[in-house]
């Protein structure tokens, strides 16, 4: 399991990479490319599916910025969930939301390995 959770940060950097260059305005292709990696990644077992697509989610936003050059914590202004998160939370991240990515991932990391 160890190389898959490295293969799913490794998929997250090179995916966050990719995209830093780019303006997106459509979120979903890209959504739905990366669900399908991350599935196939998990041997197409939901559980697992889970367990890495927060992974993914943990590390992307912030890894994206880093390449971006933006601020760790920046919110970016066209994805939908972007858009809500500045309408109530400011620019910047906060500490609400990266403590909601770990509880996510606590949460399924107890439920997978129980």
């Amino acid at each position: 399991m160890s190389l898959i959770i490295l293969l799913t940060v490794i998929f997250c950097v090179f995916s966050a990479e990719y995209d830093s260059d780019k303006i997106i305005l459509d979120h979903k292709p890209r959504f739905v490319f990366r669900a399908i990696v991350i599935f196939i990644l998990a041997w197409f077992d939901i559980e697992r599916f889970l367990f890495l697509s927060s992974i993914f989610y943990l590390f992307f936003d912030y890894t994206y910025n880093y390449f971006r050059g933006n601020h760790i914590f920046y919110i970016g202004e066209t994805a939908e969930i972007d858009k809500f998160k500045r309408k109530y939370f400011g620019r910047y991240l906060t500490i609400l939301d990266i403590a909601h990515k770990f509880i996510i991932l606590g949460i399924l990391t107890i439920l997978f390995y129980n």
